[in-house]
């Protein structure tokens, strides 16, 4: 019994983190999706700026707004948010949370 609760606990609070990184990604603008994509694939601010035909310092600009609306204080913050959505891409949640066939 011990262990299902554990294992509902564990379920229940990846599904919030799932749906909060789905919640502030939500909140990106196009252009903002866009540099965050790049930002994954581990892209430098000059590299994404070529890419995209503007300034590095545009790049700055919309990757300080990303930082903001994503709640992340750090460039390296951003990289664990990147890499946590990287992982939910690869290996999405087999969470059975809410799965009425469970009931």
């Amino acid at each position: 019994m011990r262990e299902t609760i554990e294992k509902d606990t564990r379920a229940r609070v990846q599904y919030t983190e799932v749906h909060e990184v789905q919640w502030r990604l939500a909140l990106l603008t196009p252009r903002g999706h866009e540099i965050f994509r790049y930002f994954i694939i581990g892209l430098l601010n000059k590299q994404i700026a070529y890419a995209l035909g503007i300034s590095e310092k545009a790049v700055k600009v919309h990757r300080g707004r990303i930082m903001g609306k994503l709640r992340v204080d750090s460039v390296a913050e951003l990289g664990r948010l990147a890499d946590f959505f990287i992982n939910l891409l690869i290996c999405p949640p087999q969470s059975t949370l809410f799965n009425a066939s469970n009931r």
